[in-house]
């Protein structure tokens, strides 16, 4: 079973089975703390994902993501998802209203042909 929420593109045929990872449209941080906006396209058109996480060193000085956070990081967690909320909605009536223009103009060359 897929997972609705995978980011990766499907390899293309002829192409090799391991594709170039998918970048994010958009990342808002606040501190250590970030959200991350991911565009993706599903069977009834595109969508965005968010994934909330916090960035920390490991013991050999790696730096890794976690999507655990302490009790001091929760208002910067709630504050990045509204942000991210307001980020999606402002995109997808951006695509929205690109779709309309592009529409608007294949009507409009089509009433010309005529």
């Amino acid at each position: 079973m897929t997972d609705p929420h995978d980011r990766s593109p499907a390899p293309q045929s002829g192409q090799d089975a391991s594709p170039e990872p998918q970048r994010p449209v958009e990342t808002l941080r606040d501190g250590s703390i970030k959200a991350t906006i991911w565009r993706n396209e599903g069977e009834n058109g595109p969508f965005y994902a968010t994934s909330l996480s916090r960035t920390y060193t490991d013991a050999d000085g790696n730096s890794r993501d976690t999507s655990s956070f302490i009790g001091t990081d929760l208002l910067k967690v709630a504050e990045l998802a509204r942000g991210a909320y307001e980020r999606t909605r402002e995109m997808r009536r951006e695509e929205f209203s690109q779709q309309r223009e592009t529409g608007q103009q294949k009507n409009r060359n089509t009433d010309r042909r005529r």
